[in-house]
């Protein structure tokens, strides 16, 4: 049984509002930082994993605010690269309820 396979780049967001990650759409998403970001996560299932890339854009020093729903291997959530231009990549395993955070 395959979950949310396939992908989609969603784009460059521009604004400071929060950013919905809809699972839905894809398992693997792309994002490109032009402002700090809070994220929320829509649509897991149980099981899934879901890939995040996140892009900083040219500009660098974006950060990001997670949902309180990821519990990050290790117990702390990890420190990405706010270097203009680099991805950062964050696997997430969604077991019903919360959503375990894997940075590379």
């Amino acid at each position: 049984n395959s979950v949310g396979t396939g992908y989609s780049a969603d784009g460059t967001f521009t604004t400071l509002t929060l950013a919905t990650v809809d699972w839905n759409n894809s398992n693997v998403q792309e994002i490109t930082l032009a402002a700090d970001r809070s994220f929320t996560f829509t649509n897991g299932k149980s099981g899934g994993v879901y890939t995040l890339l996140i892009n900083q854009d040219a500009t660098g020093n974006r950060t990001v605010t997670w949902p309180e729903n990821i519990k990050w291997a290790g117990g702390i959530a990890p420190t990405f690269s706010t270097v203009a231009n680099v991805v950062n990549v964050v696997k997430f395993i969604y077991n019903g309820t919360d959503y375990i955070g894997i940075a590379n």
